[in-house]
């Protein structure tokens, strides 16, 4: 959450990305580590590992006070000057003056001005809006689907799964585990680079429908080689390199995305929470995996591999009915952060793209306020044309603009108890 309010918006969605694809940088020190230590004939083969795992809190322990605190919470709290400071030494190299850290600067304050005069900070929040429980079904879903996506598998009993398809020897095993996570390394981090080239929905797409083929072809060439009686080595073979595939397929999206995605989706007045949600989601699947499959690979073997199959399929309608694209719509989203931005997978679900003009479709009710014995709910669709010839400075500024006076005319209204329903068509231009 924390890379999340520091990158400049500019490469937010890379940094977040990349955040947590460096998982696998840990990984490949722990797999060499692990490959070296093999050999050791005492109880030094498990204790250095073990050891070397301090190492990484250690780093932690020293450099945590030299980092930026989160420039929204300093302002939640009275410390403007020192977010000013942040936001300037992140974002203009310093210059606290620069137009954009002075339009971020007044968007924190009337996001959180907003937000102490309509919203409470209370876990119930987190689904009192159609727009919070979109945002908390995709929460759970993806804490889930990281972990349950047969990954748990390769992560933590790949000699199981060797085994089965007659790699028995440690070393050679230890050796396809260290390949493994540097191929991991490459391809999660890699993909960071082009996740606002290619889009959120589509990268999970891919990826989903992708693990679900290389499951089904996994699951086809085990069978295969253990209706030879572990003879077929054409087909032992097929399933080393299906899990690669698989992999590569995992990590377009569900590695890096996990993060970047779901703190994006999240206003700044529920997302720690959100992420709370998020990462709870993937500690009780970590349960499962830890448990549940070792039991169910011993007891009916290569066969376990089509519940995941099944499971993938489950999982790609999930996301294609749930999950929606929000590339683009960071510049803007931060401005109707305090409106509980509902999504509208129809209208998002094909996102225009094109090198001269781009289509921005955001659906935002107003907040809902009680007056005497009935609910002033209103709707604002704002449709947005981005076109490269006005700078975002200006464009931004008109929507602040919009929305206050919107709101100052609402609260008018509310006060005479009128429902009233409104659409707004405001066309932007934006480099």
């Amino acid at each position: 959450m924390l890379v999340t309010e520091l990158a400049h918006p500019q490469h937010r969605a890379t940094f977040t990305a990349i955040y947590n694809s460096l998982w696998y940088v840990g990984a490949i020190v722990a797999a060499w580590l692990t490959f070296g230590t093999l050999h050791i004939k005492s109880e030094w083969a498990w204790r250095v590992p073990s050891l070397v795992q301090a190492f990484p809190s250690i780093l932690q322990l020293i450099f945590v006070w030299v980092v930026d605190e989160s420039p929204r919470f300093l302002v939640s709290r009275g410390k403007s000057e020192q977010a000013l400071r942040v936001l300037a030494k992140n974002h203009a190299n310093g210059n606290d003056q620069d137009e954009v850290v002075q339009l971020e600067m007044q968007e924190i304050h009337d996001t959180l001005k907003m937000e102490m005069e309509f919203n409470k900070s209370g876990w119930l929040q987190l689904v009192q809006t159609k727009g919070n429980r979109h945002r908390m079904a995709i929460c759970i879903t993806a804490g889930f689907f990281s972990q349950w996506s047969g990954n748990g598998i390769v992560s933590y009993y790949l000699n199981i799964a060797l085994n089965d398809i007659g790699y028995t020897d440690a070393t050679t095993q230890d050796i396809i585990n260290g390949v493994l996570t540097i191929f991991n390394a490459f391809t999660a981090t890699g993909i960071c680079f082009f996740v606002d080239r290619i889009g959120r929905r589509r990268l999970f797409l891919i990826s989903t429908t992708g693990m679900m083929f290389s499951y089904m072809s996994w699951t086809i060439a085990a069978g295969l080689y253990a209706k030879s009686n572990n003879t077929d080595d054409n087909a032992g073979r097929a399933v080393l390199g299906v899990i690669f595939f698989y992999y590569f397929f995992y990590n377009l999206a569900w590695s890096g995305l996990l993060v970047g995605y779901t703190a994006e989706i999240l206003p700044y007045n529920i997302r720690a929470k959100g992420l709370t949600i998020v990462f709870l989601s993937v500690d009780i699947a970590l349960f499962f995996n830890q448990f549940i499959n070792p039991i169910a690979l011993k007891a009916i073997g290569w066969k376990y591999y089509i519940v995941y199959t099944c499971w993938l399929a489950v999982e790609l309608f999930v996301v294609y009915m749930l999950y929606i694209e929000t590339r683009n719509v960071s510049v803007l989203r931060s401005l109707f952060t305090s409106t509980k931005l509902i999504f509208n997978r129809h209208l998002l679900r094909r996102w225009p793209s094109t090198s001269t003009a781009r289509t921005l479709l955001l659906v935002v009710p107003l907040l809902q306020r009680r007056v005497s014995t009935s609910l002033a709910r209103l709707v604002l669709p704002t449709l947005s044309v981005l076109h490269p010839s006005t700078s975002t400075v200006a464009c931004i500024t008109t929507a602040r603009t919009l929305l206050s006076t919107w709101t100052r005319f609402r609260h008018r209204l509310s006060s005479l108890g009128i429902r009233l329903g409104a659409r707004i068509v405001v066309h932007f231009r934006i480099i």
